[in-house]
């Protein structure tokens, strides 16, 4: 994870598939917020499917580890969203 400032971050994962991607097609994607645990009861509330509860945690990042509170679910058109939450804000 390496911060790109203003309070947002870039996360890379290693490990993606070399075939072909469906145009169009979105598999995760991260959307900052204030109250994770709200945004996630929005989504929810608006169709889509919970596959993480909200938690804390601390994800290793330059200069230093990041606390962050996150949750995840799944859209309607199956893509993963991920609502993050800096916790030093």
């Amino acid at each position: 994870m390496w911060e790109a400032g203003e309070g947002n971050y870039l996360e890379v994962f290693a490990g993606g598939s070399a075939e072909p991607k469906p145009e169009g097609s979105i598999l995760h994607f991260a959307l900052r917020t204030t109250d994770c645990d709200g945004a996630l009861k929005q989504a929810v509330a608006a169709g889509a499917v919970l596959t993480m509860e909200p938690k804390s945690l601390e994800i290793a990042s330059r200069p230093g580890p990041t606390p962050v509170r996150i949750a995840f679910c799944k859209g309607l058109d199956g893509e993963v969203i991920e609502f993050f939450q800096n916790e030093l804000t």
